[in-house]
């Protein structure tokens, strides 16, 4: 078993931010990097057992080629006040390494880095709090047709601003294509696409800030 943790600050304060506590997907990007360093892919952030000692809205199971390899989560209020523990951030992931090793390919591929630049955008999302944030990611991955880099979740809001059910979710999206320089107009219509179908199929609406 590989575990690790992470808890404090995510960078301490500048004068052009303000100091924050890790979260979920500090922890989650973390996983991420260090499973791709190793080759996986097809890896994915799911709820599909209980994670044990923590909070069950806020752990997941971390799954490769559709099999649970491991799990992570906030560690619940009970447990750290049982361990004496004075932080309200401090998060956990486990890897069953016998089953990354098993995940693990026997090669590797290596892909030349394109040579257009990349573009971007940013959008954020309010959703109900049960629509998990893969599903949004799959929504954007599908209908980019062909052109996505990657997605990554920025933040994720709840408050009274967006009402007792909702959340507001903010993706990072980076567009390329090996053929030529994307134009702006041609990324904007895979985002009104993208945020149609959101629509349809999750109910989502585009957050206005």
């Amino acid at each position: 078993m590989l575990a690790g943790a992470m808890t404090g600050n995510y960078a301490p304060k500048k004068w052009h931010n303000e100091s924050r506590l890790v979260d979920f997907y500090d922890m989650k990007g973390a996983v991420e990097v260090l499973l791709e360093s190793i080759g996986l892919k097809n890896i994915t952030f799911e709820r599909r057992v209980p994670v044990e000692a923590c909070d069950k809205n806020i752990s997941c199971n971390i799954c490769v080629n559709n099999i649970i390899i491991g799990s992570m989560g906030k560690i619940s209020k009970e447990v750290l006040e049982g361990y004496d523990i004075k932080t309200s951030a401090f998060f956990l992931f486990e890897l069953d390494i016998d089953k990354v090793l098993e995940a693990e390919p026997d090669s590797f591929v290596f892909k030349s880095v394109g040579k257009y630049p990349a573009v971007f955008r940013d959008i954020s999302i309010i959703v109900n709090k049960n629509v998990e944030s893969k599903s949004i990611q799959n929504i954007i991955a599908k209908t980019s047709r062909g052109l996505l880099g990657y997605v990554d979740v920025v933040s994720v809001f709840e408050g009274e601003k967006f009402g007792p059910e909702k959340k507001a979710v903010s993706y990072r999206i980076s567009f390329r294509s090996n053929e030529g320089t994307l134009e702006g107009e041609q990324v904007n219509q895979i985002i009104a696409q993208i945020l149609e179908n959101i629509r349809k199929e999750t109910g989502g609406t585009l957050s206005e800030g």
